[in-house]
Parts: structure tokens; C-alpha cells; sequence
């Protein structure tokens, strides 16, 4: 009898096949890397607008102007509760931002409602149109 594998199939090398899955789980760490470093990359790319601006920062501008012109329409101003989960924020093809979303305030009774908004921005976050109902 020889110490040969092939002279007995049914045998397997333990080592070799420990090896063998260690060897897969750093191919997968290192893809799970370069995964990460593309979308990494991808989402910087895309939070850059045209101007070389970041659109994040446009929003953001927008977005507390947009709050400081709706609040300026309310009754009871110091009531607002603006519902950030349920605002969605579009830049348009003119590279400015339109904003709807709702808040709760007290009306002029100090009753509680919700209240419904749009607001249009320019890219530079000032505001061009606000509608509140």
C-alpha cells in the first residue's frame, strides 16, 4: 500500500481542505472590501452635483429655510414639530431643491393639526416658492 490518495478516494486530506476554506474566507474578506471601497466612492460621486457643489449641503440649506418660511406662516410658531421622517427633499433639473413634508402646530385655538408643505429652493438654498395647508 502506498501513502498515495488516489489509491484510496474514498480518503480525503483534512489540512488541504481546512486550507482550502480558510483560502475562501479571505477571498471573500477582500471582496467584501473592494465592495465596500467602490460603493464608498459611488456615494461620494453622487453627492457631488454638476457645480462641484454637495447636493447634501444644498439640502441642508434648504431645508432650514424652508422650515424658517413655513414657520413663518403658522399661528403659534413655537408649536411646530416638523416630522423630518416624512419630508422628502428632490433637487430639480434647474439644480435647486423642492421640499414637501408635514409638522404638527397648534392653530389660532391651540388645537393641534398636522400641516402639510412644499418649498422650492434655488442650488443655493434660498427660497423661490413655500406653500403651506
Amino acid at each position: 500500500m502506498s501513502g498515495n490518495q488516489t489509491d484510496r478516494p474514498w480518503e480525503h486530506d483534512e489540512t488541504a481542505e481546512a486550507k482550502a476554506k480558510e483560502d475562501a474566507k479571505i477571498n471573500r474578506g477582500a471582496w467584501a472590501m473592494v465592495i465596500a471601497f467602490v460603493l464608498l466612492v459611488g456615494g461620494c460621486v453622487a453627492l457631488t452635483s454638476r457645480d462641484g457643489q454637495s447636493s447634501g449641503s444644498n439640502h441642508t440649506a434648504a431645508w432650514m429655510n424652508c422650515k424658517a418660511a413655513v414657520t413663518g406662516q403658522l399661528n403659534n410658531p413655537a408649536t411646530a414639530d416638523f416630522a423630518i421622517t416624512n419630508t422628502a427633499m428632490t433637487d430639480t433639473a434647474a439644480g435647486g431643491v423642492h421640499i414637501v413634508g408635514s409638522l404638527t402646530a397648534e392653530n389660532a385655538f391651540g388645537v393641534k393639526q398636522e400641516i402639510r408643505f412644499t418649498c422650492d429652493a434655488t442650488s443655493s438654498g434660498s427660497i423661490t416658492g413655500v406653500n403651506v395647508s
